[in-house]
């Protein structure tokens, strides 16, 4: 992409940038190559996204720009709020939380992960490894049972979004 010191939001095939006016000062090339492997592995998180890397990374901005990935839905984990996905960069060691999951406002018409940088490099999403727990639902709610008799319960876990997360409950 070419961006000038305008700015302006460039929207491309599962990732977004926005510059604002005076991020760059001249004329700028970014160039963005999508990758699929050779992007690190983090403990408890699961990759939703495939890895952009921008480049020069040696690029500095005047006001930090936004980048936006989208995520692949057959990744995302059942069960998982959006609310917990975020965007890694570099080694994974630079996490940057979604301050708005999943939103669609007027400068991001899909659903995306944001994180606000002032540099370039490699960048993805990801999503805890395990579904998000937000009740356990026991049925019946109230039971009388005396010394020593056995009653079975049934019991359902249900994530934030509603689903019912398949575990063994004891």
């Amino acid at each position: 992409i070419v961006v000038g010191p305008e700015g302006g939001l460039f929207i491309r095939n599962g990732y977004a940038m926005d510059f604002p006016r005076g991020a760059v000062t001249t004329e700028t090339h970014i160039f963005i190559t999508r990758l699929d492997t050779g992007i690190p592995e983090i403990p408890d998180r699961k990759r939703i996204s495939f890895g952009y890397r921008f480049s020069p990374t040696n690029l500095k901005f005047a006001t930090p720009v936004k980048i936006y990935l989208t995520w692949e839905k057959d990744r995302l984990v059942k069960g998982v709020d959006p609310g917990t996905y975020d965007m890694r960069r570099q080694s994974g060691n630079d996490s940057f939380l979604n301050p708005l999951p999943g939103s669609r406002t007027n400068t991001t018409p899909f659903e995306a992960v944001e994180a606000p940088t002032d540099r370039l490099g490699l960048f993805w999403a990801t999503s805890p490894l395990l579904p998000n727990i937000d009740k356990l639902e026991v049925t019946p709610t109230e039971e009388t049972i005396r010394v020593g008799e056995m009653k079975a319960f049934t019991a359902r876990v249900v994530s934030p979004t509603g689903e019912t997360i398949e575990a063994p409950v004891t």
